[in-house]
């Protein structure tokens, strides 16, 4: 059992004179990861940075923090990221000025048990929300779970877990925040008996009261630990199931695929088999676009990396392509959508795809696996992919599929970088744990 770090006060290190988080009516937002509740990953305001400029991106500022950071967003002129497991036995939630790196103010959140891979927080008007730890209501049973945190100075506002009597709970999804709701997946994990629970959660945003909570599969199957998305009528989970007599399962032997929850009260509306229990969702105007490795965690599938297209009103497949043969970990990419088409990765590069047909435009080579996501904005691609050798970040043009700037870096990145008022935010790089590039 891992020990967990008691919540640090907030550290706040400017006065709240000097803080530059309210929102101004020229600054951009990139309000949590993947942009937006729907994840397409794409700033559609940006305006500066641009095919004709981007070869001239320079370093305009680097930041350390506490470990490195996992998941990161921009609102009002400020970012916000949370860090890994740091020395003092917790993450942080860190506040920085987006024009020059300060901190502004620097939070514990605990270990909320949880990996560093596909992360996620989302900031509004007036909370952040990120995964965080405390203890359980019997002391030898630990947990984690979601709190909100006032923006202006990091003080925590409410907290939630799944956390139970009979063992321990921590967050497997999220948070997801959509129209005044955060969505998560939670998991219960019962001490005696070995079986855990699953559920979708559906919070106030003001108040962290629960909206509705719908139990998942879970006994012999369970949530996949990638994002979910969400629009106005459906949250998209990621969800296996290898057990045809569980309850609440599919009829098909295997399962790995989605479901999907009304956004209403959490009913179960239909489920898509994807042959992968790795998958990453992008919902577009008239699909949902789904990013899956067919190596990791069933037994049906090709041992591709495919890019499908689904009717988000009943589930059924539009177009599959397969893009790739499949990496050895269970890496999945979110997939930028922008106009016509859906950016998807496989282990040879970034394909682009017709939304509507499937059909591929373009394929870049980009440098090795793919990472958590692409993102997009103003005509420009942004991918990262690494190797044995390092890590490389890449511009490419939407259009043609041409790199127009790399960025190399011995340090993993493994999150999808924010573009946002001609300013490319990059975590994990040589000039420290987050930094921003801009033109001269």
């Amino acid at each position: 059992m891992k020990s967990i770090g008691l919540f640090a006060s907030a550290t706040v290190l400017m006065a709240t004179i000097l803080f530059s988080g309210a929102a101004t009516a020229t600054s951009q937002n990139w309000p949590q990861s993947f942009f937006n509740a729907d994840h397409t990953g794409n700033n559609p305001y940006e305006s500066t940075l641009a095919t004709a400029n981007v070869s001239q991106l320079q370093l305009k500022w680097g930041q350390n923090v506490p470990s490195g950071v996992v998941a990161y967003a921009l609102y009002g002129g400020t970012v916000y990221l949370q860090t890994q497991m740091a020395g003092d036995g917790q993450r942080h939630l860190v506040a920085l000025d987006a024009a020059t790196g300060a901190v502004l103010w620097d939070t514990g959140t605990g270990n909320d048990l949880v990996g560093d891979i596909y992360r996620a927080i989302a900031v509004t008007k007036g909370f952040v929300y990120a995964p965080c730890g405390f203890a359980g209501s019997q002391t030898q049973y630990p947990g984690g779970g979601i709190c909100a945190y006032r923006r202006a100075n990091g003080q925590q506002a409410w907290s939630f877990s799944d956390v139970t009597d009979e063992g321990l709970g921590y967050l497997i999804s999220g948070p997801v925040y959509s129209a005044g709701t955060v969505y998560l997946a939670a998991i219960r994990v019962y001490n005696g008996n070995q079986s855990d629970v699953d559920d979708v959660v559906a919070l106030n945003a003001k108040t962290g009261t629960v909206r509705w909570s719908q139990q998942m599969p879970s006994f012999h199957s369970g949530i996949d630990g990638a994002p979910m998305a969400v629009d106005a009528d459906h949250v998209y989970v990621p969800i296996s199931c290898f057990y045809p007599d569980e309850p609440g399962c599919p009829v098909e032997r295997y399962f790995g695929g989605v479901f999907a929850l009304s956004t209403t009260d959490g009913a179960h509306v239909w489920s898509a088999n994807l042959a992968s229990s790795s998958t990453a969702f992008s919902r577009g105007k008239t699909a949902l676009y789904a990013n899956t490795n067919q190596r990791c965690g069933y037994t049906g599938g090709d041992d591709m990396m495919h890019e499908t297209a689904i009717d988000p009103a009943n589930g059924q497949l539009l177009w599959d392509v397969p893009l790739s043969g499949a990496a050895g970990g269970c890496n999945r990419s979110l997939s930028p959508i922008v106009g016509s088409f859906v950016y998807g990765a496989g282990t040879d590069g970034l394909h682009a795809l017709n939304t509507g047909t499937g059909a591929q435009k373009w394929l870049a080579p980009t440098y090795g696996t793919p990472g958590a996501g692409a993102s997009a904005a103003n005509g420009l691609v942004y991918t990262w992919a690494y190797n044995g050798g390092g890590d490389k970040i890449s511009a490419l043009n939407a259009k043609k599929g041409t790199v127009l700037w790399t960025l190399e870096t011995p340090r993993a990145l493994d999150i999808a970088p924010i573009i946002a008022d001609g300013v490319l935010y990059v975590a994990g790089s040589d000039c420290g744990s987050i930094c921003a590039y801009g033109l001269p």
